[in-house]
């Protein structure tokens, strides 16, 4: 039982100087370097537009469709309903 007393002992003391280890460290600075510049975009030149004659297209034209005429419906007659009446006579 002594013997896992000391262990347990040792090892949170190795925790601990582990721990104070790694809070005490610092880290290297990185240097700061300066922005690479690149080289200008090469520019296209401008070219005119070319003019291409474009021929005009002629549709034919647009044949007569008969209509019907519009068909005439008779009225129909309202519906009548009962009325209910509630039985006071």
């Amino acid at each position: 039982m002594c013997i896992l007393f000391f262990a347990m002992l040792l090892i949170s003391g190795n925790e601990v100087l582990a721990s104070r280890f790694l809070a005490e460290t610092t880290l290297p600075e990185v240097p700061v370097l300066p922005k690479p510049e690149l080289p200008p975009l090469p520019t296209l030149p401008n070219l005119p537009k070319p003019e291409v004659p474009v021929p005009k297209v002629e549709l034919p034209p647009f044949p007569h469709i008969p209509t019907l005429p519009n068909p005439e419906l008779p009225s129909l007659p309202k519906p009548e309903f009962p009325t209910a009446s509630c039985g006071k006579a």
